[in-house]
């Protein structure tokens, strides 16, 4: 389903499956003429050594995913 998030210039999307080397869940669509700058993982591995953006990146995870990772886990699935 659609979830409707806008995001604006300078947003960051698809960060955490590049940093894990999977797939994107997620499928951007602009809905004006824009400019996009990939980033591979390798470049993402080499921006994390930057105190700020590795904060960023981890704020985002406990977020977006770690809840999810969590409860995929046997450990945490109850």
């Amino acid at each position: 389903g659609t979830i409707g998030t806008e995001l604006r210039s300078g947003n960051l999307f698809g960060e955490l499956a590049a940093m894990t080397r999977s797939a994107s869940e997620y499928t951007v669509i602009a809905r004006e003429s824009c400019t996009l700058l990939e980033i591979r993982w390798q470049g993402l591995r080499q921006l994390r050594r930057d105190k700020s953006f590795r904060q960023a990146i981890d704020d985002r995870y406990r977020e977006t995913s770690l809840r999810s990772w969590l409860q995929q886990h046997e450990l945490f699935q109850f």
